[in-house]
This record gives structure tokens, sequence and C-alpha cells, in this order.
């Protein structure tokens, strides 16, 4: 029995920064998931859109795009997170990373980092 490299093996599908375009795809996974909860923001997609629309040093999106039954990329997950950084002790600064928002449904969010290189 040979066991794959892990070139060969996929966890995710294709791990990139949010775009305008996915805007759509992002709201309705939001949507879907604030259903699951009695209490919860409820944002518009406009309002969603400005909070999780990436601004360099401020905040990064990432989503995964996967392929449907069709063959037709479709988002699945994302994740959010902001940059906050601050000074320890008047030394330089260091940067925090804060997840903001995410939905997972077809993996655990720890592998979408596992997948990008920073």
């Amino acid at each position: 029995m040979r066991l794959p490299e892990m070139k060969e093996i996929s966890l995710v599908g294709d791990v990139r920064a949010m775009k305008t375009k996915d805007i759509p795809q992002v709201f309705k996974l939001y949507k879907e998931m604030t259903a699951k909860y009695e209490i919860s923001f409820k944002f518009s997609q406009d309002e969603l859109a400005h909070h999780l629309m990436p601004r360099k040093g401020v905040i990064v999106t990432l989503v995964v795009e996967n392929s449907d039954e069709n063959d037709k990329k479709v988002i699945t997950d994302f994740v959010s997170f902001y940059h906050l950084p601050s000074s320890i002790l008047k030394c330089k600064d260091v940067p925090h990373d804060y997840k903001t928002l995410n939905v997972s449904q077809t993996i655990q969010i720890f592998f979408i980092f596992l997948k990008i290189d920073f």
C-alpha cells in the first residue's frame, strides 16, 4: 500500500482573499449560519460587506472555493480577522490578529491557514 504525498492531498479548495463579486455568496453563507441561532447580528448584505471586505493593514477575509456537483466554483467557507497593532513596554509594535467571523461548512478553519502563505 502506497501512502499519498502531502501535495496529493487536498484538505481545502482554493483559498484566496475575498473580492467584491463574492459578497452575495458570503452573505448567503452568513444568513444560513445565523438562522441556526436565536441571538445573532442581523447584518444587511451592504453592512456585512462593509465589515468583511479586505482593507490592507486592517481586515483580511479569506474565502474557500470548491466545485459543486455541476463543476461550478462556489464559496463554501470563509474566515475574517482584523489587525490591531500594539506596543509592549514601549518596544516595537507587535501585530495582533483577531478573528471576527467565520463560516465553516466543509472544513475546520485551521486547515485554511495550512494552505496559505502569509
